[in-house]
C-alpha cells in the first residue's frame, strides 16, 4: 500500500482508529476522519510515536456539505473505508422518531455521502471501497438497537448496489461485517460480555485488531476479483 492514499471514518476510537493504524503501517497515507480534531489527539500521538503517515480530516459524514468540502481537500485517493457509526441502545418501546433519524443520518447516509462524494476523486480502475456493517445487519440483532441493526442491513444493500453501479469502473465494493467486537457500543450494551464469549465458537470477543486486516486485504489488490461482497467476521458465532 505504499504511496496510496486511504479516507477512514469514524477513525478517533475502536475499529476505525485500528484500521487507520493497520493501514498506515503498511505505507498509506491515511485522512482520518472524526467530528473534530480532538477527538483524533489519541490517534495522531499513536501514529506520530511509529512514524506512520496519518492525517487528521474532521467533518461529520451526516452533513453532506462538509463531506464534500472534505474529500475535496484529500483529492485523488485510492481507498475508502466508511466505518462511522452510532448506537445509541433503546428498547424497542422506548425508540422515537429522532433515534431513528439520528441513526440513519450517521450510518446510512454518512456513507451514502462519504461515497458519493469520494467518487469524484476515487482512483479508477483501481480504487476500493469497504463499508463496515455488523452482523446485526443479517441477524436482526435483538440484542441491540433496533435502528442500529436496520441501518447496517441498509448499509448491506447499499453496497451491493453501489458494487453493481462501480464494477464498470474498476472500482470495488464490499462490506467487512464483525459480530461482537470489544469497542464502546458493547461496552455500552446492557449485555453479559462473559456469557457471550462463552457462546463464541472461538470462545472470545474479538478486538478492533481482529478487523483491521482484514480490512486491509479487501482494499488491496489482492483482493482484485472480490466485490460486493459482505464478509462476516465474528469468531464463528454466526455460520451461513
Amino acid at each position: 500500500m505504499k504511496g496510496k492514499v486511504a479516507v477512514v471514518t469514524g477513525a478517533a476510537k475502536g475499529i476505525g482508529k485500528a484500521i487507520a493504524l493497520e493501514l498506515a503501517s503498511r505505507g498509506a497515507r491515511v485522512y482520518a476522519n472524526g467530528r473534530t480534531e480532538e477527538s483524533l489527539t489519541d490517534l495522531l500521538v499513536e501514529a506520530a510515536d511509529r512514524s506512520l503517515d496519518i492525517v487528521a480530516l474532521p467533518f461529520d459524514v451526516a452533513n453532506e456539505v462538509e463531506v464534500e468540502r472534505a474529500m475535496g481537500k484529500v483529492g485523488s485517493m485510492h481507498y475508502l473505508v466508511n466505518n462511522a457509526g452510532i448506537c445509541p441502545y433503546l428498547k424497542f418501546e422506548e425508540l422515537k422518531e429522532e433515534h431513528w433519524d439520528a441513526v440513519f443520518a450517521v450510518n446510512v447516509k454518512g456513507t451514502y455521502f462519504c461515497t458519493r462524494h469520494a467518487l469524484a476523486h476515487l482512483v479508477a480502475p483501481g480504487g476500493s471501497i469497504v463499508n463496515i456493517s455488523s452482523g446485526a445487519g443479517k441477524t436482526g440483532g435483538a440484542f441491540v438497537s433496533m435502528p442500529y441493526g436496520t441501518s447496517k442491513a441498509a448499509i448491506n444493500n447499499m453496497t451491493i448496489a453501489f458494487a453493481k453501479l462501480l464494477a464498470p469502473k474498476g472500482i470495488r465494493v464490499n462490506a467487512v461485517s464483525p459480530g461482537f467486537v470489544s469497542t464502546r457500543i458493547l461496552d455500552e450494551m446492557p449485555v453479559d460480555q462473559v456469557a457471550i464469549a462463552q457462546d463464541i465458537p472461538l470462545g472470545r470477543i474479538g478486538v478492533p485488531g481482529d478487523i483491521a486486516p482484514l480490512v486491509r486485504f479487501v482494499l488491496s489488490d489482492e483482493a482484485a476479483f472480490l466485490t460486493g461482497q459482505i464478509i462476516e467476521i465474528n469468531g464463528g458465532d454466526v455460520m451461513y
